[in-house]
């Protein structure tokens, strides 16, 4: 909250790893990408397309547990389960690699239609009414909107996809 990006998840050891940027500016698009590299047991945050912090998990075969949580993964939610932020959401995607921050800044100006190698979730965000995101770009796992953005939930809003990024 208070326009800091953070990253985060918890271990079934109720361990919680984090990463987190400086703040970011109000009434602006900002590409946010997190990053959890299985291979070297650790989590990171881009903004913009530019390595903010990483955090190296010191915890035995971490990598495996990451999926085996019975909670749903979210968007949006601030550690104590509430959020303060008002925030606009567009194109939102899970891949089943590490992106590198190449990878990251090619596809930062890219709304991706079409199916993609290790892509396993995409969310345009586009949809006109109603509670459900649906999965595009070839993914199957659609999202479900919750809480009062339902109601508030500014649909003709989107990224304008023109970031300037450098490397």
């Amino acid at each position: 909250s208070n326009n800091i990006p953070r990253i985060s998840f918890h271990t079934l050891d109720l361990f919680r790893y984090y990463v987190e940027g400086s703040r970011i500016p109000t009434n602006k698009w900002t590409h946010l990408a997190g990053v959890w590299d299985q291979m070297g047991n650790s989590l990171a945050l881009y903004v913009d397309g530019v390595f903010v912090q990483a955090q190296r998990v010191s915890e035995e075969a971490l990598s495996s547990r990451l999926y085996a949580s019975a909670s749903p993964a979210t968007i949006g939610v601030s550690p104590d389960g509430s959020f303060v932020n008002n925030v606009l959401l567009d194109e939102v995607r899970i891949w089943n690699v590490a992106r590198t921050q190449s990878q990251i800044q090619t596809d930062i100006n890219t709304q991706i239609t079409t199916p993609q190698s290790a892509l396993i979730g995409r969310w345009a965000l586009n949809e006109a009414a109603g509670t459900v995101v649906y999965a595009t770009a070839g993914t199957t796992i659609n999202g479900t909107i919750v809480g009062t953005a339902v109601s508030n939930w500014n649909r003709t809003g989107c990224a304008p996809f023109n970031l300037s990024v450098s490397p």
